[in-house]
């Protein structure tokens, strides 16, 4: 081994393993991305099953399965603000939308989730999710 080649081991090692840390910060960031995911996405299908269970009652009495569209969005409110799982999730908007027809209970969502280590290449800006529910009320 001649003088000019120690010591090089050492450096490609140290860089190896800087560049194995950058690769598990940015997996890190991915994986709460894919999980706060799951989580908005729960949060509006939770909510669009409460406000699916928001039927008219005088409809139902003779028969027919339609939607107290009043009832239906505040049970699906009544939902999304009694989640207790929200972790570090920023709900930005939450979009309720009772539909007479099919009684059917649509929820979209939007979230933000702020990043830690892409943060340094993406800047400070947050990554945006929109996730969409709908539930339809129907006889048994």
């Amino acid at each position: 081994m001649s003088r000019d080649d120690r010591g090089f081991l050492t450096i490609w090692l140290l860089g190896l393993c800087l560049l194995l840390l950058v690769l598990g910060g940015v997996s890190l960031d991915l994986w709460r991305v894919f999980s706060e995911r799951q989580a908005l996405a729960g949060l509006a299908d939770s909510a669009s099953l409460s406000g699916a269970a928001g039927l008219d009652l005088d409809a139902a009495r003779r028969g027919l399965v339609r939607l107290d569209p009043t009832d239906a969005a505040g049970r699906a409110q009544a939902s999304i603000t009694g989640q207790t799982d929200k972790g570090s999730l920023v709900v930005s908007s939450v979009r309720i939308v009772v539909v007479q027809n099919p009684s059917e209970v649509t929820v979209s969502a939007d979230g933000q989730v702020h990043l830690t280590l892409l943060r340094l290449l993406l800047g400070d800006r947050p990554v945006t999710l929109h996730v969409s529910s709908t539930a339809a009320a129907r006889s048994s």
